[in-house]
């Protein structure tokens, strides 16, 4: 059942992630057979939006009150929201969930 906390306790979380906590079987079907049993499903995860309408607002509020900011100004300004993005992965991310908790 410690694979069953794995899950539970810590979603999202990948068939990867939970096949290297420890486990009283060596079958790696088993494993699908023990989540679905305790109604976690291995399903693709759901995009959230991004941004918010308030957001976009404060983010064009910014950009305007700024537009005249050199460079060298702008350099000293902190963006807490930043991403990195991958161009390579066309893989399709499959996680475990509990039933009818998609957004949480």
């Amino acid at each position: 059942m410690l694979i069953v906390a794995a899950a539970a306790v810590k979603p999202p979380v990948t068939s990867k992630q939970i096949m290297c906590e420890p486990r009283p079987f060596g079958k790696h079907e088993k494993l699908f057979d023990v989540l679905h049993d305790v109604r976690l499903r291995n399903c693709v995860p759901a995009r959230k939006p991004k941004l918010s309408e308030a957001n976009k607002l404060a983010r064009l509020l910014f950009a305007e009150d700024h537009a005249t900011w050199t460079a060298e100004r702008l350099s000293c300004v902190l963006f807490t929201d930043e991403s990195t993005f991958l161009s390579r992965w066309d893989q399709r991310q499959r996680i475990w969930r509990v039933v009818d908790t998609r957004y949480e």
